[in-house]
C-alpha cells in the first residue's frame, strides 16, 4: 500500500503479508490511497493490515439457511456436527454472520389463503425484495482466492427458502464466515474505490476565493492571497461560522491546463472570484479548483431569470439603449456589473450599433491590472466574414492587429480600419533581428501563394540590376577620366557583397545542417531553402518605398552608400543642398546619351554666385569643342598670383607675368580699334582668395583608429 503526501513531497508504504488465504506464487495485491486517510507511515501500516483482514475474511465464506428468526447481521453462531463445515478441533464451529434473506408466511387457513389469492393474487408474485440481495464476492480475488459460490443476480427467494417459509412460516438464508478471522468491511467498492466509511462530496462544487481576513473584494492591489505554490482558500456557500476567516478551508491546488518544470500555464484565481471545485476520490479533505465562474449581471445586460429583472416602475440608472449608445471608436460602455460578482469581459446577442455590434464572437483572454483599470488582452474575433486576432496591454496602448481591423473598445466592435496586420504603440518601439530582417511586398507571381519565409528573388534582382547598373557606369566614368564607382569594383565591393548576402540559401531539412550553410555563406540552391547569410536589413516595395520625416531624414553607415536608379534620381531641396567628401567627388555624365535639351552636366545658380573652388591643387575646365565664358551684365575676371597664359594650338599666347605683357605668335598681330592710346606704367592690385595650409592628419587618423566614418579635417 502506498500514500504520497503532496506537502511533503515523500511517499508513506506499508507491506502485510496474508496469513489465511492466497495461492502460492500469486501476484501481491497493491492499493494507493488518499493522502487524508494516510498522513504517515504508521497510519499506512495500520490500514495495510486492516485491508488484509478484510480479505482474509471473505477467503470463506459459508452460504446456509434456518428456522431462526432472531438471526441478525453480526450474529455469531455455533454450528455442531455439519458435514458440510471443516472439522474443527476446538469443538463447534464459530460463524459470523454477515448478511441474511429473511422469508415470512402467515400461517393462514386454506379458505383464507384462496379467498387472498383470488383477491391479491399469488403469494409468489407478492414475496420480492425491495432491493436484490448483495452479492456475494466471485470470480479472482486478491491473492488468487476463488469465491466458493455464485453471484446473486435475484428479486424473489429462492424455491428451497419459500418451501421453508410455507413448511414453518419463517425460513432465513444467510451468509457467513470465521468467526476466528477479524471482521472487516471490503477493500473497495466497485463505484466509490473507498477503503472504508469516510466523509464524501461527489460531484463539483462553487465557491468563492477568500483573502487572508476571510474578505470576498480585493483590497487595493492585493488581488492574490495564495502559497508560493500558487494554491487558494474558498469559503463554500454552506460555511458561515462565527469566524469568516480564510481557515473555512485548506490551501487548494489549482488545475492548469498544462504544468510542468518551469513551464506550464499559470492561472491563479483572485479575491472575489467564484471557482469550481472538485474533489480527489471524492475526498472532502482533497478539494481542487478545476475552473472559474462568472456570477454577475453586466450592465445592459439580460437577466437570466424572471427573478432577476427590475421590477415594474422600479427607476433604472440607465436603460440599456442609452448606455450602448454612450460607446464609442474612443470609449468604452456597458462594462458595469449591476449585481455582486463578475460579469463577462465580452458579451453578445447585440449585432445592431446599439448592442456594440456584437454577436458573440469574442473569445480569448483578459487580465486586470492589480488595482487599476489597465490589462492584457488576447482576442479572437470569430465575426462570419471579418476574422480578427488582437493581442495588447493598455500600457502605451501596445498592440498587434492582425486580419479584419477594426476600433474595439472593451465589449464594442467600432468602425473599419482597414485589412492586414498593425502593430502599434503610444511608447517606444524596435523591430532586432539578429540574423537578418526582411520586409517585402513581393509574392509568388505565378501562383499567388506566399513564398517561404527568407525568399527575396524579387530584392535580388534588383540587387542585381543596380549591380549591374553600377558596374557599366563605373567602366564609363573611367573611360571619361572621372573617379570610378567604389561599390562595384570588384566581388568584395558592397554591392556583390550585399547580392551575396540576400542569396543565401540554407538545408531545408536538418538544423545543424543549415546553421553551417548560413554560417559559410552558402549560395548554392539544390535542395536548399532561401536565407540570409548575413546580418542585413532588406526592404523590397513592388509598389515603391517611401521614406518620410517630419523634421531630419539621417542616412549613415561605416562604409559607403550606393544610390542607382533604372530611370531618373531627383533631389529636391527647399533650402541649401551641401555635399562633403574627405576625398574626392566624381560627377560624370552623359555616358550613355546626352540628357533632355542635348545637356549633359549642367550647373545653375538661380540667384546670387555660383563659387567653384580648389584650394589645394589644379582647377581645370576642359572641353571637346567650345568653352565659353560669358558674362550677360557685369564683367569677367581673370586673375592669378604669378601668370596668366592664353595661348592656342597653333602657338599664339599672351603671357601676363610678374608686370609685364608678352605677346608671342608666329604669325601677325592685328590691331582694330578706333583709337589707340599708350599711357605710362600703372600698378593697380587684385585681391586673391585665402585658402586653408593643410588638412588635420592627426584627427583623421584617430577616426580611423576609431572606425569613425567622419572626421573634422581642420581638427
Amino acid at each position: 500500500m502506498a500514500a504520497w503526501d503532496a506537502q511533503a513531497k515523500r511517499a508513506f508504504r506499508a507491506h502485510v503479508p496474508s496469513r489465511f488465504c492466497g495461492i502460492a506464487g500469486s501476484p501481491d495485491a497493491y492499493l494507493s490511497i488518499s493522502p487524508s486517510l494516510a498522513p504517515d507511515t504508521a497510519s499506512a501500516q495500520r490500514i495495510a493490515e486492516q485491508g488484509m483482514e478484510s480479505v482474509e475474511a471473505r477467503a470463506r465464506l459459508f452460504i446456509g439457511r434456518g428456522t431462526v428468526r432472531t438471526l441478525r447481521s453480526g450474529t455469531r453462531l455455533k454450528v455442531v456436527d455439519c458435514p458440510h463445515l471443516p472439522k474443527d478441533a476446538d469443538g463447534p464451529y464459530p460463524l459470523l454472520i454477515d448478511l441474511v434473506e429473511h422469508c415470512g408466511i402467515n400461517n393462514l387457513t386454506a379458505d383464507t389463503q384462496a379467498t387472498l389469492a383470488r383477491k391479491l393474487g399469488g403469494l409468489d408474485a407478492a414475496l420480492t425484495f425491495d432491493t436484490p440481495p448483495s452479492p456475494p464476492e466471485s470470480g479472482p480475488g486478491p491473492f488468487g482466492f476463488m469465491a466458493p459460490h455464485e453471484v446473486i443476480e435475484r428479486f424473489t427467494p429462492t424455491a428451497d427458502l419459500l418451501t421453508a417459509a410455507r413448511a414453518h412460516g419463517y425460513a432465513g438464508q444467510f451468509r457467513a464466515g470465521d468467526a476466528r478471522r477479524p471482521w472487516r468491511p471490503v477493500v473497495s467498492h466497485p463505484d466509490t474505490g473507498r477503503l472504508y466509511a469516510e466523509p464524501t462530496a461527489r460531484g463539483v462544487q462553487s465557491a468563492i476565493v477568500v483573502g487572508p481576513t476571510g474578505e470576498t473584494e480585493a483590497s487595493g492591489d492585493a488581488e492574490h492571497h495564495t502559497t508560493p505554490r500558487g494554491q487558494v482558500r474558498v469559503r463554500f456557500p454552506w460555511q458561515q461560522g462565527e469566524r469568516p476567516d480564510d481557515r473555512s478551508s485548506r490551501w487548494l491546488p489549482v488545475a492548469q491546463r498544462q504544468a510542468g518544470a518551469g513551464m506550464g500555464w499559470q492561472w491563479l484565481p483572485r479575491i472575489g472570484q467564484e471557482v469550481l471545485v472538485k474533489f480527489q476520490e471524492d475526498d472532502i479533505d482533497q478539494p481542487v479548483v478545476i475552473g472559474a465562474l462568472y456570477n454577475g449581471q453586466g450592465e445592459a445586460g439580460i437577466a437570466p431569470t424572471p427573478g432577476g429583472q427590475v421590477a415594474k416602475g422600479v427607476r433604472q440608472e440607465a436603460d440599456p439603449e442609452t448606455l450602448y449608445r454612450l460607446g464609442s471608436d474612443s470609449a468604452a460602455s456597458a462594462q458595469g456589473n449591476l449585481a455582486a460578482g463578475h460579469s463577462p469581459a465580452w458579451h453578445g446577442l447585440g449585432t445592431e450599433a446599439e448592442g456594440h455590434r456584437n454577436a458573440a464572437a469574442l473569445s480569448g483572454f483578459k487580465s486586470a491590472e492589480h488595482g487599476g483599470r489597465g490589462a492584457n488582452l488576447l482576442v479572437f474575433d470569430d465575426s462570419d466574414g471579418q476574422l480578427r486576432t488582437q493581442l495588447a496591454t493598455t500600457q502605451a496602448y501596445s498592440q498587434l492587429n492582425l486580419g479584419h481591423l477594426i476600433h474595439q473598445q472593451d465589449n464594442r466592435r467600432g468602425s473599419f480600419r482597414g485589412q492586414g496586420f498593425e502593430l502599434r504603440t503610444d511608447g517606444y518601439g524596435a523591430v532586432r533581428g539578429q540574423a537578418g530582417v526582411l520586409l517585402t511586398t513581393y509574392r509568388d507571381a505565378t501562383s499567388g501563394k506566399a513564398v517561404p519565409t527568407g525568399d527575396n528573388a524579387a530584392g535580388i534582382a534588383l540587387i542585381r540590376q543596380a549591380k549591374q547598373l553600377t558596374s557599366s557606369l563605373s567602366q564609363g566614368a573611367t573611360t571619361h577620366q572621372t573617379a570610378a564607382l567604389s561599390t562595384a569594383k570588384d566581388d568584395s565591393a558592397p554591392l556583390a557583397q550585399q547580392e551575396k548576402a540576400a542569396s543565401g540559401m540554407v538545408d531545408g531539412k536538418a538544423l545543424d545542417a543549415a546553421r553551417q550553410d548560413a554560417a559559410a555563406g552558402n549560395t548554392t540552391t539544390q535542395g536548399k531553402v532561401p536565407h540570409q547569410s548575413d546580418a542585413t536589413v532588406q526592404l523590397a516595395g513592388r509598389a515603391g518605398l517611401v521614406a518620410i520625416a517630419g523634421q531630419d531624414l539621417q542616412f549613415a553607415n561605416g562604409e559607403s552608400i550606393a544610390l542607382a536608379s533604372g530611370q531618373d534620381t531627383n533631389v529636391a531641396v527647399g533650402k541649401q543642398a551641401r555635399i562633403h567628401a574627405g576625398q574626392g567627388i566624381g560627377v560624370a555624365a552623359g555616358l550613355s546619351k546626352a540628357g533632355d535639351g542635348n545637356i549633359g552636366l549642367q550647373l545653375t545658380a538661380g540667384q546670387d554666385n555660383l563659387d567653384v573652388q580648389a584650394q589645394h591643387d589644379v582647377l581645370g575646365l576642359l572641353s571637346k569643342d567650345d568653352l565659353k565664358l560669358v558674362s550677360a551684365n557685369l564683367h569677367v575676371d581673370f586673375a592669378a598670383a604669378k601668370r596668366i597664359r592664353l595661348a592656342t594650338a597653333a602657338g599664339a599666347s599672351i603671357t601676363l607675368e610678374g608686370g609685364n605683357i608678352i605677346v608671342e605668335t608666329p604669325g601677325r598681330i592685328t590691331y582694330k580699334a578706333a583709337q589707340r592710346s599708350f599711357a605710362g606704367p600703372v600698378t593697380q592690385s587684385y585681391p586673391l582668395p585665402v585658402f586653408p595650409q593643410g588638412v588635420c592628419v592627426e584627427c583623421v587618423l584617430r577616426a580611423m583608429g576609431k572606425q569613425h566614418a567622419f572626421a573634422n579635417k581642420n581638427g
